[in-house]
Formats: structure tokens, C-alpha cells, sequence
């Protein structure tokens, strides 16, 4: 068809690409494309490039197409989510969480240690009363 008529076949999913490109990659590196006119060696080149594409596609290695698969599609889902949280954080006057409040870790709220001073000269031993 190429060098008959200088048109490109059609490339349909079905066609055993594999088989496609090592048939036309022989016949690329072969005398008769060196003789073909530049646009039938173009329509070559481009059946190549056409059987790679398919191949990549089939096997699941092209770039996946944000158009056709909306779970793709670029979202500032993330974005929102550390805006609010720099807010929340702003709000709460980045002092962490509070006791009591709905980020404070579970448990019953931290109780400040007591400390008692070691007995020294003149003064009693243990806590003070």
C-alpha cells in the first residue's frame, strides 16, 4: 500500500503491533526504504510511532489520559485541606492542643507534677501542710 499507492494503512487496536513493528522496523533498515520518496518513508515512521502508541496503551504503559478518567483529574483537594489546617492551627494561637478541647489527646486532662524541695537545714521532710 505504501509503495504502491504512498497511503498509510490503517491501524486498528486489533492488529498484532508487535508483529507490525518488527515487520516494518525490517523493512525500515532495509534497501527499499532507502529508495522510497521522503512522505512514503514519513508514512512509515509514522506507522511505527502509531503500532508504539497502541503497544503502550494495551500493556497499560502510556501516560493515562486525565481526560477520559476523571479519577485523574487534577483536584486542590490537598490544597484546601492545608489551608484549613493552617487555619485551625491560627485560630487556636498555635499553642497545640488544649484539655478539653476537640484536638486534645484522649485521656483525662494532665495534671502539672507537684514538686517538693528536698528537706534542707531547718526544714521538715516531706510536702508541706
Amino acid at each position: 500500500m505504501i509503495e504502491e499507492y504512498g497511503e498509510k494503512p490503517p491501524v486498528s487496536e486489533f492488529d498484532d503491533h508487535a508483529l507490525w513493528l518488527q515487520e516494518l522496523n525490517d523493512y525500515r533498515i532495509g534497501e527499499k526504504f532507502l529508495k522510497l520518496p521522503p512522505d512514503s518513508q514519513l508514512i512509515v515512521l509514522t506507522l511505527l510511532n502509531e503500532h508504539t502508541d497502541w503497544i503502550k496503551e494495551l500493556s497499560g504503559l502510556g501516560a493515562p489520559d486525565p481526560a477520559s478518567n476523571p479519577s485523574l483529574q487534577q483536584t486542590d483537594a490537598a490544597q484546601q485541606a492545608e489551608s484549613q489546617a493552617k487555619q485551625a492551627v491560627m485560630q487556636s494561637g498555635s499553642q497545640g492542643p488544649q484539655p478539653g478541647s476537640a484536638n486534645a489527646p484522649p485521656g483525662p486532662p494532665m495534671q502539672q507534677p507537684q514538686i517538693t524541695p528536698p528537706p534542707g537545714p531547718g526544714m521538715p521532710a516531706g510536702p508541706p501542710h
